[in-house]
């Protein structure tokens, strides 16, 4: 939403904010219970800009600027009538604000279930890919000394350039190697393709041929 200072002329006011407090605030709108104040809260005085949010570019959002503007005609004919504010007012601003949470909680469903269908075309994407990892053998020459010990070792970023060399980008961070590899021979290595899939991948360390 524009920002209240680039509207055209701004007032400036102090607003109330609740002031932090370990209890639950509590503030009133009808006659409260025999011997319970109206407010059991306190509040801090802020000076801030106010202008007309309805000269505003974007249409402000409950979500993002904590208000929204509609348009709610009312019944009451006299607002400094306590009665009528009481008996009509009160009811047309409850239901409003019943109607604007219904709405919020629908779209809050509605992206909820986008959310997890996409999870799902992901999570099936992710098992596919997991399945043709599953099916590679991959190989790493080492040079090797005597009785076949290794020069070195094999590491996560190796495992990762040897998939990337069969057509896989894979992150060597998702590479589930515990240590390096430090012997010859076969190990299968866990590659973690999504929060939920993890391949198995079975990589074949052979000494380099002289």
């Amino acid at each position: 939403m524009t920002d209240l200072h680039d509207l055209p002329s701004p007032v400036h006011a102090a607003l109330g904010y609740l002031a932090p407090s370990a209890e639950r605030p509590v503030s009133y709108a009808f006659e409260p219970p025999p011997g319970t104040p109206w407010e059991n809260c306190a509040y801090d005085r802020v000076r801030m800009p106010i202008a007309d949010a309805r000269r505003a570019h974007e249409k402000a959002s409950i979500d993002r600027e904590g208000f929204e503007l509609h348009d709610a005609p009312t019944a009451v004919v006299d607002f400094l009538d306590d009665a009528q504010v009481r008996s009509v007012y009160y009811r047309e601003a409850s239901e409003l604000a019943l109607a604007v949470t219904e709405n919020n909680k629908r779209q809050i469903e509605r992206e909820k279930k986008l959310a997890e269908a996409r999870d799902l075309e992901e999570k099936a994407a992710a098992d596919a890919v997991a399945a043709r990892l599953s099916a590679l053998e991959i190989e790493i020459p080492r040079r090797t000394g005597e009785n076949d010990a290794l020069y070195g070792s094999v590491t996560s970023a190796d495992i990762a350039q040897a998939l990337k060399d069969k057509g896989f980008e894979v992150d060597k961070r998702k590479v589930q190697l515990p240590d390096p590899i430090k012997a010859l021979g076969d190990v299968q290595v866990p590659v973690r393709v999504h929060r939920d899939v993890t391949a198995q991948v079975k990589v074949k360390v052979v000494a380099e041929q002289r």
